[in-house]
């Protein structure tokens, strides 16, 4: 029973101790293994063109972004590809249909025929009729219509049998014109209040400002002067510069060609950039052209930079006592 019992215990500890060596592996691996990327930019008189490509353990994990044009940015683990994910895919927009016909409630075709002659047989028929009526009954028609035309006219005519005068237009406009010239003063006056208005606002504004910008000026002065905050620029600078060296790039090549309109000009940018060239030491090509006007060039950066050091270096920077007390305030 109890060799049974420590048999279960060895392989229950082996077990514990593969899972917790596994475990320890993976994190070394994470922490360890470098990121590796592949910076390109290049530039013509088509645009510009800027790919930049991060991979991790042999490929295993893949990150690659493209900036000409419209962005594209693709994640991936192995054969999966985490983003853009399914949804990401364009999908076609789905075709609008015509709106149907609405059907007319009223009459067909054929009943719109029938209509129309129907109403030319009637037309005819009365056309017909205007000339089969007798003369007598044309003039006594005729008659009628001159009696009640002279009885329209009296009406219309007043009793008195002459025409009223119309009031003096003149005199009503010379009656208005002091209102429209109270009308006019009183919006002169309304303009220039809103004008003052807004000068005192403006006045205010810039008095405002200045007082702002003067507190915030004599703030910075003091905050450069105070020693404390001089040692945290200085250590965070050194720490800063250490970063850079870290992930700083280790293979630099490409070339730029360049012209202007002077030849004169290109040559003197030539001389510049060759002694830019000598301090830089990279490899780099100059390609000047005196002949024609152009600018192009190609960039291409490769580096890598494992994870342990930066996470030991923002570390270091975390338990700083000077960045405890200015930045995170504890």
């Amino acid at each position: 029973m109890l060799s049974t019992i420590l048999l279960l215990l060895k392989w229950i500890g082996i077990i514990i101790g593969c899972a917790a060596g596994i475990v320890l592996f993976l994190i070394a691996l994470v922490l360890f293994v470098p990121i590796r990327y592949d910076i390109m930019a290049q530039y013509s008189s088509d645009g510009a063109d800027i790919r930049i490509k991060a991979t991790w353990l042999l490929n295993l994990a893949r990150v690659s972004v493209q900036a000409a044009g419209e962005p594209k940015i693709r994640a991936s683990i192995l054969f999966f590809t985490l983003y853009p994910g399914k949804s990401g895919k364009k999908r076609r927009p789905a075709e609008k249909k015509a709106p149907a016909k609405k059907k007319e409630s009223g009459r067909t075709v054929f009943d719109e025929t029938v209509f129309e002659t129907q109403n030319e047989a009637q037309h005819e028929t009365i056309h017909v009729n205007e000339h089969e009526t007798s003369a007598p009954e044309t003039e006594a028609l005729m008659a009628d219509v001159t009696l009640e035309t002279d009885a329209s006219m009296e009406a219309v005519m007043p009793e008195t049998g002459g025409m009223e005068k119309k009031p003096d237009t003149a005199l009503r406009g010379l009656r208005k014109i002091p209102e429209k010239v109270r009308n006019a003063l009183r919006r002169a006056a309304q303009a220039v209040r809103n004008l003052a208005e807004k000068l005192r606002h403006i006045v205010q504004k810039a008095v405002h400002a200045k007082q702002t910008a003067q507190e915030k000026a004599d703030a910075l002065i003091s905050a450069v002067r105070d020693p404390d905050n001089r040692e945290l620029i200085h250590f965070l600078w050194g720490r800063l510069k250490k970063l850079l060296h870290i992930i700083r790039p280790r293979k630099c090549s490409g070339y730029i060609r360049f012209g202007f309109k002077d030849p004169a000009a290109t040559g003197q940018a030539a001389v510049y950039a060759a002694v830019l060239y000598g301090f830089a030491g990279t490899d780099i090509k100059i390609m000047p052209d005196f002949e024609h006007e152009v600018l192009s060039g190609r960039l291409a950066l490769k580096g890598h930079a494992a994870v342990f050091s930066i996470i030991l270096l923002l570390f270091g920077i975390y338990r700083n006592s000077l960045v405890q007390e200015k930045i995170l305030k504890k």
